[in-house]
């Protein structure tokens, strides 16, 4: 697999972990900071008691190499701003949006890039990381694994 192919298939398996979030978290914000993100991911990861391929590269996309370094998912929500919209609140961070057409994109290279036993793995990790309710505070999410 060649680097630029490798790196399809990342943005492939980000732009999947992010499409799972869809409830409005802030005005038209769906989707959290890659910390958050990271956290839902990451407990969902550790309720498997087999790694697939396909989780193992969530688990590469998700993970800093080093603590002075950003994931390539931080790096994918950071650097995308033709694919994301994003605003910061105070006291909560980072919230990203979709900027129009983009979540089309997304999901056809999903589509695309992954088979569809992967697009099966994905869609259940979607839904065990998909926001159920915002809190009053707002910053307080419910997943299925957990809250943020």
């Amino acid at each position: 697999m060649s680097d630029h192919q490798r790196y399809e298939r990342q943005c492939a398996v980000i732009e999947g972990i992010l499409l799972a979030f869809d409830k409005q978290l802030k005005y038209d914000y769906e989707i959290p900071n890659a910390n958050e993100v990271r956290e839902l991911v990451q407990k969902y990861l550790k309720s498997k008691s087999r790694k697939t391929k396909l989780l193992k590269e969530v688990e590469e996309v998700i993970n800093r190499w080093d603590r002075d370094s950003y994931s390539v998912l931080e790096d994918h929500i950071r650097l995308a701003n033709f694919q994301f919209g994003s605003e910061w609140f105070y006291g909560y961070g980072d919230f990203y949006r979709w900027r129009p057409g983009e979540k089309e994109k997304a999901q056809e290279r999903v589509k695309k890039l992954l088979t569809k036993s992967e697009q099966k793995q994905l869609a259940e990790l979607q839904e065990a990381i998909k926001i159920r309710k915002v809190g009053k505070a707002f910053g307080k999410m419910t997943a299925n694994v957990g809250s943020v």
